[in-house]
């Protein structure tokens, strides 16, 4: 079963907002580590967009999630991103730029506007497939 959210953010919206927004439209807790990747068509890892500075080493320093726009990090309409919350836990998500809509300067709101199937609830007992973390119910 695939479990999914549409989310609707600007690309004048940070990191941190995108973040925050995954987090609520899986009613998921803010306690925990989290960082985005720039990926590519076959969601390879690339440039790191953190929600701070880890102790860990970088291959370079990483953006900060806070100080960096959607759109400054989009370069190809088709943009994807994981994201990766809970070093612990390894919950993985992939997320992918789906349409541009333009809508009036005064909306700036994040809004979750589709869902499909059960979200897991945190904690969770999981099983492992291809590194991506399945609801048993």
């Amino acid at each position: 079963m695939k479990v999914y959210r549409d989310v609707v953010i600007r690309h004048s919206q940070t990191f941190k907002e995108l973040h925050e927004a995954i987090l609520k439209s899986y009613e998921f807790d803010s306690k925990h580590q989290a960082t985005f990747f720039r990926s590519n068509d076959h969601w390879l890892r690339g440039r790191e967009i953190s929600l701070e500075k880890y102790d860990k080493e970088y291959k370079a320093p990483p953006l900060i999630m806070e100080e960096t726009t959607i759109g400054s990090e989009i370069k190809d309409p088709n943009q994807r991103f994981t994201y990766l919350y809970d070093f612990n836990r390894n919950w993985n998500f992939l997320v992918g730029t789906d349409q541009c809509i333009k809508r009036g300067e005064s909306e700036n709101k994040l809004s979750c506007c589709g869902k499909n199937g059960r979200h897991c609830t945190q904690p969770v007992w999981y099983q492992r497939i291809t590194g991506r973390k399945v609801c048993r119910y």
